[in-house]
C-alpha cells in the first residue's frame, strides 16, 4: 500500500543543510495500524506528511497504491489524496467561524466527495459529539476538536489515515475513544499510520515503527 525507498528529506538553516530523513526503506500494507515512534525531532512528522503528499521529499520515491506520489502535478496529487488519504492533525484545524457540522462539511465541499446528512449525523453519534453540531469550536473541550477532526476525516471513506499525534493532548478517556475509532477504521479494512511518542496506541498497533536521528532503526 505505502512503498517508501531512499527518501531523504532536507531542510536549509542559513548555510547549512540539515537531514531530517536519512536514507528511509520502508513498506506499510494494507491493514496496518503502523505507530512511528521516536523522540522529539527525531524525523516522525516529517515522514508523515511525506507520505500524506504534503511535503516534497528531497530524494528518493514514495508510491501508494502503486502510484508515484511525487510524479504526479499538484492537481493530481490532490486528487488522488482526496479519494486515497485522510489527515488527523494534533492541532485539529478548525475553522473558528464554522460550528461544528459545518466543519465537518467542509473538507467534502472542498474535495467533491458527497455524503447524506443521516452519515454526519451516525459519524458524530460514534464519535460522541452529535450533541455539539451547532456549537462552534471555541465552545469545545480538546478532546472535542480533536474528535471533530477524526470526523471530518472519516466521513470522506479513505482507505489511509496518517494521524500525527492525535492523542497528544488529550487525557486517557478522550485518547481511548479517538484510538478505538481509528482501530475500527483498521478493522473495516483501512490503513492506519499513527505518530506517537506515548504508549496509549500500543494495545491497537500491529507494528511499531521505531525513528532515530532521521532513520527507522
Amino acid at each position: 500500500m505505502i512503498e517508501i525507498r531512499g527518501l531523504e528529506k532536507r531542510f536549509n538553516s542559513g548555510h547549512k543543510s540539515v537531514v531530517a530523513l536519512n536514507n528511509i526503506h520502508l513498506q506499510i500494507s494494507k491493514g496496518e495500524f503502523a505507530l512511528i515512534k521516536g523522540s522529539s525531532g527525531c524525523g516522525k512528522s516529517t515522514l508523515l506528511f511525506c507520505m500524506g503528499g504534503l511535503l516534497k521529499p528531497s530524494s528518493g520515491t514514495i508510491r501508494v497504491s502503486g502510484k508515484d506520489l511525487y510524479s504526479m502535478s499538484e492537481q493530481e496529487k490532490l486528487t488522488f489524496r482526496v479519494r486515497k488519504m485522510g489527515m488527523v492533525y494534533q492541532s485539529y484545524h478548525l475553522l473558528p467561524y464554522f460550528n461544528v457540522a459545518e466543519n465537518i462539511r467542509i473538507s467534502s465541499r472542498l474535495d467533491g466527495v458527497s455524503f447524506r446528512e443521516d452519515e454526519l449525523m451516525t459519524m458524530a453519534k460514534r464519535l460522541k459529539i452529535d450533541h455539539r453540531l451547532s456549537h462552534q469550536p471555541s465552545e469545545l473541550s480538546v478532546g472535542e476538536k480533536q474528535r471533530v477532526c477524526l470526523a471530518r476525516t472519516l466521513i470522506l471513506k479513505p482507505e489511509i489515515i496518517l494521524a500525527d499525534e492525535p492523542t497528544g493532548n488529550l487525557d486517557p478517556e478522550n485518547s481511548t475513544v479517538v484510538l478505538q475509532c481509528l482501530n475500527e477504521f483498521k478493522r473495516e479494512g483501512g490503513t492506519v499510520v499513527m505518530v506517537t511518542h506515548g504508549t496509549e496506541a500500543d494495545l491497537f498497533a500491529t507494528r511499531q515503527i521505531e525513528m532515530n536521528n532521521g532513520k527507522v532503526i
